[in-house]
């Protein structure tokens, strides 16, 4: 959508490219853009193809991918142009819709870092400029865009540990602290065991289990039973909201008892509860 925009308002100048043509590619674009996000409200549960299912991400996660997506690709293009010599007149405007297809050439052809297509396209795309001066640029583009970053990722993962790294404050069984780990297993309730499995994690303010969680809600981070410890419960929900905005996700809670539910704040703490089902035992020689 991002590319399909830039280049409805600022469309490639080429010989080979009528721009009537490439601003209808761009509208085309765009509608297919609209109806993908269009389709997550109205098929929250994923768009079913045979015997799978394709999941869109929610739309408020959309618009933050576009948003960042727009940020970064104009200010790698605007890295790229200030690289350039000042005796190429080479506008911005210019540069960056060439610079959209050269990355999406790049990535479809699933070369490292997009090398050749990339420069291919970009040189088709803008044949005023000098070849030599334009490579000249993409190499020293590649270093500032491609091997600073790098070099920065790698001594912040040597410094800090993996799960320091990460927004969200679910720890994996393996990361969590051994007595608070300890004290959730010995709960009463059967589900604990699921922390055996990998797939589930504890919030440390939480102290309750917390896992993805099929449900209405697109993609949910779900407080599993009752949370333990003296914690105040409006400061355990927001932990746990936190941690559902960082992954983008929606925040849920399963299986709270009476007890935990009348401490919980109401619909004023954007909370919607639904039907609650209820648990029983059924021993197995009756069946």
């Amino acid at each position: 959508m991002l590319t399909a925009a830039v280049l409805l308002v600022a469309p490639v100048d080429h010989q080979h490219l009528p721009v009537l043509a490439v601003q209808g590619l761009a509208v085309l674009g765009l509608v297919l853009g609209g109806g993908l996000a269009l389709a997550t409200l109205v098929l929250p549960e994923g768009l079913r193809l045979g015997r799978f299912t394709l999941r869109l991400p929610p739309l408020a996660v959309m618009g933050r991918i576009l948003a960042l997506a727009t940020l970064d690709t104009a200010f790698a293009a605007a890295a790229l142009w200030a690289l350039l010599p000042g005796t190429e007149p080479l506008s911005f405007l210019t540069l960056y819709p060439a610079f959209l297809l050269a990355q999406g050439a790049g990535l479809v052809s699933n070369t490292p870092g997009g090398v050749g297509p990339f420069e291919i396209t970009l040189i088709t795309l803008l044949p005023g400029t000098a070849q030599p001066e334009l490579i000249a640029a993409i190499l020293a583009w590649r270093i500032v865009y491609y091997g600073l970053p790098a070099l920065a990722a790698i001594t912040l993962v040597a410094l800090r540990p993996a799960h320091v790294l990460r927004k969200s404050t679910v720890l994996l069984p393996a990361e969590a602290p051994k007595p608070l780990l300890r004290r959730a297993l010995a709960g009463p309730q059967a589900e604990l065991g699921l922390l055996r499995q990998g797939e589930h994690g504890l919030c440390p303010a939480i102290a309750a289990p917390a896992a993805g969680w099929s449900g209405a809600a697109p993609a949910p981070l779900t407080g599993l039973l009752d949370p333990f410890g003296a914690t105040p419960v409006p400061v355990l929900l927001e932990r746990l909201r936190s941690s559902a905005r960082a992954e983008g996700r929606v925040a849920c809670l399963y299986k709270i008892s009476p007890a935990s539910r009348r401490r919980r704040p109401g619909r004023r703490a954007g909370s919607s509860p639904r039907s609650r089902p209820r648990s029983g035992l059924i021993p197995p020689a009756s069946i």
